[in-house]
């Protein structure tokens, strides 16, 4: 690895260790396709959000995934 790897690496290892210790981070995770993608969505501490949001690669599919974002978070912030 050249210094430039090592440093993106330590920075992706301590930002990775800020998230395991916070719960303030929402986790989504997106299996991209070439016309509809599928979204979960959860905490790096194992809690499960929405298991499965199923959404167009369109700009109706883009804000149909950014509103369920909005929801999760407006929920989380008043636990």
């Amino acid at each position: 690895m050249n210094t430039n790897e090592v440093s993106r690496y330590q920075q992706f290892r301590q930002f990775r260790s800020e998230i395991k210790k916070s719960s303030d981070y929402l986790v989504i995770g997106i299996d991209v396709a070439k016309d509809k993608h599928y979204a979960f969505f959860g905490s790096a501490r194992g809690e499960t959000f929405r298991r499965r949001l199923i959404f167009e690669n369109n700009i109706t599919g883009f804000e149909k995934l950014k509103s369920h974002i909005e929801s999760i978070q407006a929920v989380r912030v008043k636990c």
